[in-house]
């Protein structure tokens, strides 16, 4: 029974986050909650597939586009989840009320404010990433990003939560699992840029921290939208900072 639950804690973290194969099945919040442990590995596997387009591409092509098509590479094996939650957080912070923010976030239209928030992300993301392959060094760098910006669902284990959407899968998470999800972001972190890791995570946990504690202040909690920002905030936190430390 625990195996047949670990297994469907494991596709659903690989169906929430990417758009593999198993993005097709159906899982409930319980076995959501149960794969968080699972979450980083996803993330992993994000990381590894758009560093080998960027590597591949980059053989052939100048590095700024190869980070484009990276990122576009991104963008699809994710379904863009992350891009529309800061899409949508972007947006509401045309609101003069918290109750607007929030009705701001649960419409599916996109706004300027969040148009500019996507294109500035994606934008300095590939100059990130077009950074790294001048260095040879993307694989790494790239893995650690995305599965420490799996992690950025954490404070919703924490904080209360002011919207609908998927986030509310959280409520239902053990602590138990989220210990096993910062540990496997350890281990894979620490095998991806090794000495780095301290400041890779040390710049996560801080950026993460204070946006969920923004979002509690202004909200009166977190949303599935600021949870999939968070995710794009850290991922583009810990690339500029590997950028930095790298060179």
């Amino acid at each position: 029974m625990r195996a047949r639950e670990g297994g469907r804690g494991f596709g659903s973290a690989i169906s929430f986050l990417t758009r593999f194969p198993l993005g097709s099945a159906a899982y409930d919040g319980n076995d959501l909650a149960r794969g968080l442990p699972f979450f980083p590995l996803a993330g992993a596997a994000v990381g590894a597939s758009i560093a080998l387009v960027a590597i591949g591409t980059g053989r052939y092509l100048p590095p700024l586009i190869a980070a484009f098509l990276a990122v576009a590479c991104q963008a699809l094996v994710t379904g863009g989840l992350h891009l529309d939650g800061l899409a949508d957080a972007a947006d509401s912070y045309g609101a003069r009320d918290r109750q607007r923010a929030l009705e701001i976030m649960r419409d599916p239209s996109v706004g300027s404010f969040g148009t500019i928030a996507v294109v500035l992300d994606v934008g300095i993301k590939a100059a990130a990433i077009a950074a790294l392959l001048e260095r040879s060094d993307a694989l790494g760098p790239l893995v650690a990003a995305t599965t420490l910006g799996s992690l950025a669902f954490l404070p919703g284990l924490l904080l209360p939560y002011a919207g609908g959407g998927t986030g509310r899968f959280l409520a239902d998470a053990r602590p138990i699992a989220a210990i096993g999800a910062v540990a496997a972001a350890g281990i894979i972190v620490g095998f991806s840029i090794g000495l780095q890791t301290f400041a890779a995570a040390g710049i996560a946990v801080a950026v993460d921290a204070l946006w969920s504690w923004h979002c509690s202040r202004r909200l009166g909690g977190i949303t599935g939208d600021t949870l999939g920002a968070g995710a794009e905030l850290v991922q583009l936190a810990v690339l500029l900072t590997l950028v930095a430390t790298l060179t």
